[in-house]
């Protein structure tokens, strides 16, 4: 329960903050509070919550085993705990995807995918440059 409230807070509080800075000011880049240390600390917040939900139900997804079950029987009791697994696979897919840019244009995906594959993941240029800029601006 704890890891879901957590993420209900973190996720919560970022979308707050956001909004907050956003109507204050509408045309610069939101880099207070939680924003000044994560590109999306809602979407971590929202991980959170995700894996939290995964870990209150996993007892009740395995399945009890007879006693005079084979390896087959308790790897088959699994199945339904593997198959959520999935869930929050898949959203840290999808954000991750998202966050270096894998899922902006099928152009620029099609030139990712020998990253891709290889396992490096590029960081957004237009990104790594924004952050950079309003790093130099905060700092003393």
């Amino acid at each position: 329960m704890g890891v879901y409230s957590v993420g209900l807070i973190i996720e919560t509080t970022a979308d707050y903050q956001k909004w907050i800075f956003k109507t204050q000011n509408p045309a610069t880049f939101c880099n207070a509070r939680l924003w000044s240390i994560s590109q999306h600390p809602n979407w971590f917040g929202n991980l959170l919550i995700w894996f939290g939900i995964f870990i209150l139900n996993a007892p009740a997804l395995i399945e009890t085993v007879p006693v005079e079950g084979t390896l087959w029987d308790t790897i088959w009791g699994f199945r339904r705990l593997v198959l959520a697994c999935l869930s929050p696979a898949f959203m840290s897919y999808l954000f991750n995807g998202q966050a270096d840019g894998f899922f902006d244009n099928h152009g620029r995906a099609c030139q990712r995918k020998v990253y891709w594959r290889s396992g490096l993941h590029p960081i957004r240029r237009d990104c790594q440059q924004d952050y950079f800029k309003a790093f130099l601006n905060n700092v003393d």
